[in-house]
């Protein structure tokens, strides 16, 4: 007796398998986004925002939504103050609107 299977039908739904399982991988992987420390994220739905999302994993609907992240960390600016500026004029100020002249040098710290 003979075996007579056809395996050219089933070369054909394994291809179809494949496609149909590489657009469902895709579609699953793409169907959740993260947000790392010290970021935040909206989702966009066409445009329009419909929700606002802190760190961690989230849902989203894949080729309908866009997710848009930015930096929420706080960034430390150096402030100089009023002390810092005088000292480095040599403890003298002139008022740029009066022309006064006004002596801090008794604010200098000892050692100088």
């Amino acid at each position: 007796m003979k075996n007579t299977t056809d395996y050219s039908s089933l070369g054909g739904k394994f291809i179809l398998f494949a496609i149909i399982a590489a657009i469902g991988l895709f579609v699953a992987f793409d169907s959740y986004f993260t947000v790392s420390a010290g970021t935040s994220a909206i989702k966009l739905r066409f445009g329009k925002v419909v929700g606002a999302y802190e760190e961690g994993l989230h849902l989203k609907i894949p080729f309908v939504d866009r997710i848009e992240k930015f930096s929420v960390r706080i960034k430390k600016d150096i402030v100089k103050t009023e002390y810092d500026r005088v000292m480095k004029a040599g403890g003298i100020e002139m008022s740029d609107l009066t022309g006064d002249y006004e002596d801090y040098s008794q604010y200098k710290p000892r050692g100088y």
